[in-house]
């Protein structure tokens, strides 16, 4: 079960017991008053409120559960943009989508899907962004033949802040391979070498 579902069912839970103890301590208090007999202050006093404080908890569940859901759809249009800006990327319209307005765009979408909190984007959404990065990156370096070593050092630090970016996103074990197969097929990733540590070393 995922957080979403059980923020969802304690906000239900804690409404219902909130709007139980009001209603309750209401009509119990409507009763007594109506046959004239003595109530106790102390416990309502003590009762509506409480009633309260569980109804804003269970509102308060609610809104998480929507935030949470707001999140994940703002999460999947960057992702989507991500993966239009390749599309264009490879079949671009006339004077448009060079390569350096494709690595801008797509950095800017990445950074835009980082902004979000990963606790609480749903770890198959982030594999779908991580697997788009891993798509363009090979679209980049082995799809269109651009090479390396002729490329722009500015283009070469976007690619790379955008891998130092994609590094925080859930992914399969085989995506991770492909983008470190790519890394040492065209950017002299070493054996022995970690990604991060590679990635520090190749800091332009």
């Amino acid at each position: 079960m995922d957080r979403a579902t059980i923020e969802r069912i304690l906000s239900v839970i804690f409404r219902i017991i909130g709007l139980s103890i009001i209603l309750i301590t209401l009509l119990v208090a409507g009763i007594n008053y109506v046959r004239h007999e003595d109530i106790d202050l102390l416990r309502f006093s003590i009762l509506i409120p409480l009633g309260f404080a569980l109804l804003s908890i269970g509102l308060a569940f609610d809104a998480d559960v929507k935030t949470i859901i707001i999140a994940n759809v703002l999460f999947l249009q960057a992702a989507s943009d991500f993966e239009y800006d390749r599309a264009m990327f490879v079949n671009p319209v006339p004077g448009q989508y060079s390569l350096e307005f494709f690595l801008w765009r797509s950095k800017n979408d990445l950074e835009r899907a980082n902004e979000f909190n990963k606790k609480i984007i749903k770890p198959l959404h982030q594999e779908k962004m991580y697997n788009y990065f891993c798509v363009s990156l090979w679209q980049i370096l082995e799809g269109s033949r651009i090479a390396w070593g002729l490329m722009k050092t500015d283009n070469k630090k976007k690619i790379l802040d955008m891998c130092r970016i994609a590094r925080e996103f859930n992914k399969t074990p085989e995506d991770e391979k492909k983008v470190i197969g790519l890394f040492e097929k065209y950017m002299g990733k070493l054996k022995t070498e970690t990604e991060e540590t590679f990635l520090k070393r190749l800091q332009l």
